[in-house]
């Protein structure tokens, strides 16, 4: 089964940043550059679902945590054969900024977290 996906997933190297965190990899299963048919069907009322969490959210994005996707080698009535693209998760959520969030109050403090910043 892992020879199926061997020429199918397509992996870059590079460090750009990206949302503030650097990009150490990425793979691509499909997408316009391939050559196979790879399909993800989203529904409007999923759409619509996911765009009112976003509208929620201070961020104005979803995040769904423990992510996955799930491909499926169908067959068509005619012998065609196309996967599909199922995307899995928790319950999506609004993403926001943490209210939680505070720095050292004190020089001393500040000074110990910014040479632990460079270790």
């Amino acid at each position: 089964m892992l020879n199926y996906f061997k020429d199918r997933i397509k992996q870059k190297i590079f460090a750009i940043q990206d949302s503030g965190d650097e990009i150490l990899v990425e793979f691509e299963l499909g997408g316009p550059e391939s050559n196979r048919d790879v399909r993800l069907y989203l529904e409007l009322e999923v759409l619509n679902y996911l765009t009112a969490i976003a509208r929620s959210s201070d961020m104005n994005r979803v995040v769904i945590d423990k992510a996955g996707v799930k491909i499926k080698l169908r067959k068509s009535s005619s012998g065609h054969q196309y996967e599909t693209l199922h995307l899995s998760g928790l319950q999506p959520k609004p993403e926001n900024v943490s209210t939680t969030l505070s720095m050292p109050s004190t020089h001393k403090e500040a000074r110990r977290l910014v040479s632990d910043w460079k270790k």
